[in-house]
């Protein structure tokens, strides 16, 4: 695990609230990226990670999360310039810790991994469409 410099965290809602418009450029406690490297046949090269925003902002009630937002992150170490992430998250978990804050820990993914599933979807046979020569 390596220790990086986040310069933008930022989760645009389905309506197109952005997380940047109410809360601070900090407002992410935890980030973390992995990246396939598709090195098996069939396998598809994305990136995937998980971030964790403890909410005592009540983003909930400001912005729409449904599980299917985009995510904007930019991130650099010190030897290398600025990275910049754009993902889609898949899943949204909510818990409540106290009566004064909530954490949200979302997952998300590259779009070469969403559309790298969506292909392999279709390409069941139950699916697939055959054309009679006559």
């Amino acid at each position: 695990m390596a220790d990086v410099i986040v310069s933008k965290f930022n989760i645009v809602s389905s309506s197109g609230k952005q997380l940047k418009e109410i809360a601070p450029t900090d407002a992410w406690n935890y980030i973390s990226l992995s990246e396939s490297m598709g090195l098996l046949q069939g396998d598809a090269q994305f990136v995937s990670g998980e971030a964790t925003i403890v909410d005592r902002i009540n983003i909930l009630n400001e912005m729409k999360l449904v599980g299917d937002e985009m995510i904007e992150v930019t991130f650099e170490t010190p030897q290398k310039k600025a990275i910049e992430f754009v993902g889609r998250v898949y899943n949204l978990d909510v818990t409540q810790p106290d009566k004064d804050s909530r954490v949200l820990s979302l997952k998300f993914c590259s779009t070469e991994k969403i559309t790298s599933d969506q292909l392999l979807a279709d390409n069941r046979p139950e699916f697939l469409l055959f054309i009679s020569p006559n």
